[in-house]
């Protein structure tokens, strides 16, 4: 019976440890409605799956950088208890294309004090390729006190680093405290700023920030 007894232990605490190391990996998983193609795009369909995308492309995740999405329903984070972190930096920009499908985003904000956050938007910064529409962005709120140079704020995207495009979106209610060097800043209503050697095409857009 002792045996038995020991036999059965083992197993059990064999088991607990496959169930939490399975639950480990679900918890760290993102995965999305769709494969992320144009015609089957990715489903972006909570405030938390926006900040998941955020987390995968800041992270230069390969399989998400350059792929399609689609929101499916209005976004509000007045209750989300974070503060918002923008898709895609300087260093790791989304490249993809973003179908806000006639959806707004609402109530995101932003105070982060670190030098290492300089660009600000429901994007951070968007690289080559990078197409965003239908998108309405209302009551953005992103500061800065600090006097780091290179921030860039906008509402649909802080900084354009690479030929991308921006159409059929809008931005109400933009606030922006923004502080560093002058030369080396700037602040938008749909973009914050766009590199020299970028480009980026703005079609069907307007912004009461």
């Amino acid at each position: 019976m002792k045996l038995l007894s020991r036999r059965f232990i083992g197993i059990m605490l064999t088991v607990m440890l496959v169930l939490s190391s399975l639950t480990t990996v679900l918890a760290t998983d993102v995965e999305f409605t769709g494969s992320g193609t144009e015609g089957d795009p990715y489903l972006i369909t909570s405030e938390e799956d926006l900040q998941n995308l955020s987390e995968l492309i800041n992270e230069a995740n390969e399989e998400y950088v350059s792929a399609y999405y689609r929101l499916t329903d209005d976004l509000d984070f007045t209750s989300y208890g974070k503060l918002y972190q923008p898709i895609g930096m300087a260093t790791n920009p989304f490249k993809g294309s973003f179908d806000g499908n006639g959806h707004v985003v609402s109530n995101i904000s932003n105070e982060d004090q670190s030098e290492t956050m300089r660009e600000y938007g429901v994007f951070g910064a968007l690289g080559e390729n990078a197409v965003v529409r239908n998108l309405g962005v209302n009551k953005v709120t992103f500061k800065n006190n600090k006097a780091w140079t290179q921030n860039y704020m906008g509402g649909i995207a802080g900084k354009i680093v690479g030929d991308a495009s921006i159409e059929n979106c809008y931005t109400t209610g933009c606030v922006f405290n923004l502080y560093g060097n002058a030369q080396d800043c700037g602040s938008g209503g749909i973009a914050g700023g766009v590199l020299a050697e970028a480009t980026l095409t703005v079609k069907n857009c307007y912004s009461n920030a």
